[in-house]
């Protein structure tokens, strides 16, 4: 054992292979961190059992929508979009609103299941939250729109449209 110590004294004195001992240690340190790396579990969420194309379309339904401590309940039937709002009932059809007095007029196409899916079908998935009952919400962005969805039939999602948050929910 002496002499082994008397080896590495000697080989420590002489620069040339202090050197050498220093940048094998980084050598072996390195290796063995690439390989802890590759044998690791992979930490990779599968996504791919939550895909748009699960996304079943319906042509009538039920819709609320909160924003700002107001909620706006309807219905869609088709292209039809009928709400009510402020003791007012709004219909929106063909682009057209009547009247024409509504404040939220950004979130009227999102009333409409069928847009949502159209926007965020083939777009890559921004943020995903998952939650400990193991559901998740995506998060997709469209044109500074943010769009969160909660589950595969697109039955609850969030929509930031200019700093302004709506929750609908689809019935």
């Amino acid at each position: 054992m002496s002499k082994v110590i008397n080896v590495i004294k000697i080989i420590w004195k002489n620069d040339r292979y202090k050197s050498i001992v220093i940048m094998s240690l980084y050598f072996i340190f390195f290796v063995v961190i690439v390989l802890i790396a590759k044998l690791s579990p992979s930490t990779k969420t599968d996504l791919s059992n939550y895909n748009t194309s699960n996304i079943s379309i319906v042509n009538e339904y039920d819709f609320e929508v909160s924003v700002k401590d107001t909620i706006i309940k309807g219905k869609y039937d088709y292209s039809y979009i009928k709400f009510d709002y402020n003791n007012k009932t709004y219909e929106y059809s063909n682009e057209l609103l009547y009247p024409k007095d509504f404040p939220y007029v950004d979130i009227i196409p999102f009333m409409n299941k069928n847009y949502v899916f159209e926007l965020i079908k083939g777009k890559n998935i921004y943020s995903t939250t998952k939650f400990s009952d193991d559901s998740q919400a995506n998060t997709y962005l469209v044109d500074d729109i943010e769009i969160t969805t909660y589950d595969k039939q697109l039955l609850k999602i969030d929509v930031k449209i200019n700093d302004l948050s709506y929750e609908i929910i689809y019935k």
